[in-house]
């Protein structure tokens, strides 16, 4: 029982801090994605370009909210739980993953503290 409701308020803790640090890496990233996409449209309708990886990762980054709580709801389920035992780390590329997020805290530092303060400063001004 008190495991149970242990496991409970780290549930509802992981949602919460999802729901705010998931936040505030999506907008920046929804914008920056949005952005390249467009440009890669308007590059490809002068030059046949493929769209398809560019359109995998817009779609990538519209999934990455709302995937985050599947992953909390999925790694907190009994039969998830088995599955998590053994992760491999192996396959994964660390300096490339850290290279990735860097570039992400970036633009999500630039996007939150040097875009939308003067945007609301001249939208509401």
């Amino acid at each position: 029982m008190v495991v149970k409701l242990v496991k409970f308020l780290v549930l509802l803790l992981a949602i919460a801090i999802w729901s705010v640090v998931g936040f505030i890496a999506y907008v920046p990233m929804i914008l920056r994605l949005t952005a390249y996409f467009s440009a890669m449209v308007f590059v490809a309708s002068f030059q046949k370009i493929n769209l398809k990886p560019i359109q995998s990762k817009l779609e990538y980054g519209i999934s990455f909210y709302p995937n985050g709580f599947v992953r909390i709801f999925k790694s907190f389920s009994e039969q998830e739980l088995d599955k998590h035992m053994d992760v491999e780390v192996e396959g994964i590329d660390f300096p490339k993953l850290v290279k990735h997020i860097w570039i992400d805290v970036i633009w999500g530092t630039i996007f939150w503290f040097g875009i939308i303060p003067p945007a609301l400063s001249i939208i509401f001004s």
